[in-house]
């Protein structure tokens, strides 16, 4: 499974659910956060993501941005 598809499908089981790029980078098994930051930052453009400044629902951090599929 590519890195995207891992961080897809992982929001996609967390429906509703807003996490931390680093969050994902550790729910993910990546290697680094970055990783998971590559492939947040475009989602926006989708339908079916959103990105926006909030609360993480995994270490309930709030003044990041966070992604959560919709």
């Amino acid at each position: 499974m590519t890195i995207p598809e891992k961080v897809f499908s992982f929001l996609k089981r967390n429906s509703g659910k807003s996490y931390y790029d680093d969050c994902i980078h550790k729910e993910c098994d990546l290697k680094r956060r970055q990783q998971a930051q590559r492939v947040t930052e475009p989602v926006s453009l989708c339908s079916e993501f959103i990105r926006e400044k909030g609360q993480c629902f995994r270490c309930s951090y709030n003044t990041k941005l966070v992604t959560r599929a919709i």
